[in-house]
């Protein structure tokens, strides 16, 4: 039996609200968002089945959120094109070869204490610190509960900052 789109949304709103505020910082962009995730599911869901709601929806919700980089990139180099001496006046705010070599340096040292862990530590502390999911995200994808992840990710989070002061 096909559950109404309407409902089916509602149950991965508060979800999906969360996710993009995170990523857009701002509450006001994210629920506008949502609206038109939305608009889209319920327009799209009624002439195609969806066997993974869930999944449907957040990777709507991350096309979304790249079109929405895009387009700001769009405008960013419209402005800009055709005006040489403002981008002139721009300062160079990229690191100098010190601060890339003990970033690397830096990133060398975690990536060693990470190996340290044990396996499933590793992969939950990487969903969540490295790919920005959510305990539940990470929880999900495990298929462990979000207790779990968060009891890993301390250990996690203990062992580097411990490792990280020594060297």
């Amino acid at each position: 039996m096909k559950r109404d789109p309407h409902i089916v949304f509602l149950d991965h709103r508060q979800e999906l609200l969360t996710w993009l505020t995170r990523r857009l910082h701002a509450r006001e962009q994210a629920e506008d968002m949502v609206q038109e995730l939305y608009l889209r599911f319920v327009q799209h869901a009624a002439g195609h089945h969806v066997d993974d709601t869930r999944a449907y929806l957040f990777q709507m919700a991350r096309n979304m959120l790249a079109d929405l980089g895009r387009q700001q990139q769009a405008r960013a180099t419209d402005t800009h094109s055709h005006d040489e001496p403002l981008m002139l006046a721009v300062p160079d705010t990229a690191p100098g070869p010190e601060q890339v070599a003990a970033a690397r340096s830096r990133l060398r040292q975690l990536a060693a204490c990470l190996e340290q862990l044990p396996p499933l530590t590793q992969r939950i502390f990487l969903l969540n610190r490295v790919h920005d999911m959510s305990y539940q995200e990470v929880a999900t994808q495990l298929d462990v509960s979000v207790s779990t992840v968060q009891k890993h990710l301390t250990r996690a989070l203990c062992h580097v900052t411990e490792q990280m002061k020594t060297h």
